[in-house]
């Protein structure tokens, strides 16, 4: 993020998980991790009136139209108050997390609060640095479940009554926003693991490490949704969950993937759990990935009724990202939680593929990135069949996760099918800080034959050579996270 970008967002805290060293890393964290949430507040509510209040009275219990702020020094502001234009947009789009109990450091439920903080709310709305959308929702690439994206009329009345007399107007009942949650989820916990840098040129400040959890399922079940929830968040980069039956042989054909597992983590007995860059390990065989989170990311439920089918034999193997490129996280420690929701029956099966042709250059000619450009763009292409999808039903593109480091400034995907050539995702400011699943309000149809184009451009003014593909977040990906469904087979 520009320097400029970062002080505007540093003045007001606004970033969803507080503090400019991690904005959140737990995503996670909007499910409600902060308790009940609101106190019982079912609507806006005025600091006058206490926290059981549903409307806010104004200050001394005067309410008014537009005129009640006066002219003051700002002008006039075309007639727009904070509770008939301002309060609404608010509520739709930023008051999940800037209410009492979200994550959002800085309470904006009530007129005092966004009136002393104006002029800056005015400026991250207009650079489009929130709410954090970095995906281009206009029409003009897609439609998103849930976007949090304003439009420019909305912007344009937030800078208006911002720039004008800020007048409060009449009091009015407005709902907040329920916090967001994942109703009756099972928690998961990784072991409290100090990482360590791995010193190298392709992970300088990081350590990816990989564990073994127990699902304890005793029938068949599908999961439907996830939460993150990183102990110390300014070090967790991403996490990874990944679906492994042991029992099942491994790549060699010859050896289970159990007997892989026990024996990478035999390697580093001082160590819990063993080193996984690629992946959960070489040669093990991966089922399913059903929990892909990185920083920015909240509370995911899978759309359209899917779910991802676990067998009670399956285990799952979690990769943790620990980045300390802050010296004074090295030597500190972590516990990540994950949440998972799970339902007996779905309507149709849910996969993921993960691709990134820039990352798995390394294993034949590694990708190198010119340095000191402002426009280095990488594209690269892959059909379903390419995948290993084409033997699926019905089969449905119903969402994205675009996924590069520090150096990426914008991100697009393109799905094409014989002379159909659309807009998947176009991610014109890239914020490492926000990351997301944005699922589709209408998903592709899809078949072998399709094709994605995605094209990575990354800005690397001032960066020495060389610039790798990498693991570390000093490195590079191009990575696509890309979730299907299916017909139940």
């Amino acid at each position: 993020m520009r320097a400029a970008v970062a002080a505007v967002v540093a003045t007001l805290t606004l970033s969803c998980g507080g503090g400019s060293t991690a904005p959140i890393a737990s995503g996670g964290s909007q499910a409600g991790h902060g308790g009940s949430g609101h106190g019982g507040v079912n609507s806006l509510a005025g600091a006058a009136q206490g926290g059981d209040a549903t409307t806010l009275a104004g200050r001394g219990g005067t309410s008014g139209g537009s005129a009640q702020g006066g002219s003051g020094p700002g002008g006039s502001s075309a007639g727009l108050t904070y509770w008939g234009d301002v309060a609404p947009i608010l509520a739709s789009r930023c008051l999940r997390c800037h209410q009492a109990g979200g994550i959002g450091p800085e309470i904006l439920s009530t007129y005092d609060s966004v009136s002393m903080q104006a002029m800056t709310i005015s400026q991250v709305v207009s650079m489009h640095i929130m709410p954090p959308w970095p995906a281009t929702d206009d029409g003009s690439c897609g439609s998103f479940i849930g976007s949090l994206s304003l439009t420019d009329q909305e912007i344009n009345t937030i800078t208006t009554w911002a720039g004008g007399d800020k007048a409060e107007g009449t009091p009015v009942d407005i709902a907040l926003p329920p916090l967001p949650t994942l109703a009756d989820a099972v928690e998961y916990h990784t072991p409290e693991f100090t990482p360590m840098p791995e010193g190298t040129a392709l992970a300088p400040h990081d350590e990816y490490r990989c564990f073994l959890l127990d699902p304890n399922l005793t029938t068949p079940r599908y999961i439907t949704g996830y939460d993150v929830v990183p102990g110390n968040a300014p070090m967790i980069h991403h996490v990874i969950m990944m679906q492994v039956d042991p029992t099942a042989l491994s790549s060699d054909g010859t050896t289970t993937n159990g007997d892989k597992l026990a024996a990478m983590d035999a390697d580093s007995p001082d160590r819990l759990g063993w080193p996984c860059f690629g992946m959960p390990g070489d040669g093990i065989e991966v089922n399913a990935v059903p929990v892909t989170w990185a920083m920015g990311q909240g509370v995911v439920t899978y759309p359209d009724s899917s779910g991802i089918p676990v067998k009670p034999t399956d285990k799952f193997v979690v990769q943790v990202h620990y980045n300390m490129g802050v010296p004074a996280l090295v030597g500190q420690s972590d516990t990540t939680t994950i949440r998972l929701h799970w339902e007996d029956t779905v309507q149709r099966v849910g996969v993921f593929a993960l691709h990134d042709p820039l990352l798995e250059s390394l294993s034949t000619t590694p990708v190198m990135i010119a340095s000191n450009m402002s426009s280095v763009p990488y594209t690269w292409q892959a059909t379903v069949s390419d995948l290993g999808l084409a033997s699926l039903q019905n089969l449905k593109l119903q969402g994205v996760m675009p996924h590069m480091h520090k150096l990426g400034h914008t991100y697009s995907l393109r799905v094409m099918d014989g002379a159909s050539d659309q807009c998947g995702i176009d991610v014109k400011q890239w914020d490492i800080m926000w990351q997301r699943l944005y699922f589709y309000q209408t998903p592709f149809d899809v078949s072998a034959s399709t094709q994605f184009q995605v094209t990575c451009d990354y800005n690397t003014m001032n960066v020495p050579p060389p610039i790798l593909p990498g693991w570390g977040t000093s490195n590079e990906m191009c990575l696509a996270v890309l979730y299907f469904t299916a017909d139940v087979p």
